[in-house]
């Protein structure tokens, strides 16, 4: 695939990461195992836990839904997901938050693979996270406190994932958080276009001074106006210092639903989100420091 490969970095040590395109069109590592289910064939249901922090202005809460794996399989890493649109996660119901955003409804694949998950919502003082929200001084605050109560509750490398609107949330984060806060970037459905807030966009950052892996999770028939698949290669490019950069590029799924910027169109991988997000997740914990 000399497009893909054209778009990967060579890590640090000047190697090329392995890469392929598995069935279906999901980008696939090997060498890689994830945790299995005790019984053939069954899925592990997802635990989850309703918990909220305090923001740093008075009186604010960040609701979180968090999902730690069992103890039988220590985890080796964490991962903050910031969901897209507003920032909601849907209503709170028995097995947790009902959003059809991506990194709500599709979750369980980070867990099954061993990463302890944190689900991050709405803080309570707002009801709305457009896109100018996402880089704003408050906002980056709640990203940052919320990474810090990962890191006190469990002392392990944490990733920040988000998508669309959220992947400027993440972009922002990343670069307004202490170098070494965070082992790695995931940016999904990438925000590069938005006329309305043009400075409120993934490629509106300073993207020349990440230096921490970053990884780029995108549809190749994003049809969404604010993302599409041709500013991936512009975020790429930018990523001049970044320890790994990989593009990875998934195609398949359906059938679409909704309008093109959906959480049910190919904008949030429909029909590929967890296969998806699990190759993800392998990737992520290979690029993870071993303790």
């Amino acid at each position: 695939m000399p497009f893909l490969r054209s778009l990967i970095r060579r890590d640090h040590r000047g190697r090329w990461p392995w890469c392929g395109l598995a069935a279906g069109g999901v980008v696939a590592l090997a060498g890689v195992a994830w945790a299995q289910p005790a019984v053939p064939g069954a899925v592990p249901a997802l635990p989850v836990e309703r918990a909220a922090i305090a923001a740093a202005r008075p009186g604010v809460q960040l609701p979180l839904a968090v999902s730690p794996v069992p103890p039988s399989t220590p985890a080796r890493a964490a991962v903050v997901l910031l969901p897209g649109a507003g920032g909601g996660w849907g209503r709170w119901t028995d097995t947790g938050p009902d959003g059809r955003n991506l990194l709500v409804r599709d979750r369980a694949a980070f867990w099954r693979a061993g990463l302890q998950v944190v689900l991050m919502g709405r803080a309570s003082d707002s009801t709305d996270l457009d896109y100018p929200d996402r880089i704003s001084p408050s906002h980056l605050a709640d990203v940052r406190a919320v990474v810090d109560w990962v890191h006190v509750r469990w002392g392990l490398p944490v990733w920040l994932v988000g998508t669309s609107r959220g992947s400027i949330s993440a972009a922002a984060a990343a670069l307004s958080l202490p170098p070494g806060r965070l082992a790695g970037l995931v940016l999904s459905a990438t925000v590069t276009r938005q006329p309305r807030h043009p400075q409120a966009t993934v490629l509106a950052l300073p993207l020349e001074r990440l230096r921490l892996p970053v990884l780029l999770l995108h549809h190749q028939a994003d049809a969404c106006p604010v993302s599409p698949p041709q500013g991936v290669a512009e975020v790429v490019a930018r990523l001049t210092a970044a320890e790994v950069v990989e593009p990875r590029w998934v195609q398949g799924g359906g059938p679409p639903q909704g309008g093109s910027c959906e959480a049910m169109h190919f904008h949030g991988l429909v029909g590929q989100g967890d296969a998806a997000l699990n190759a993800l997740a392998l990737r992520m914990l290979a690029l993870t420091p071993a303790p």
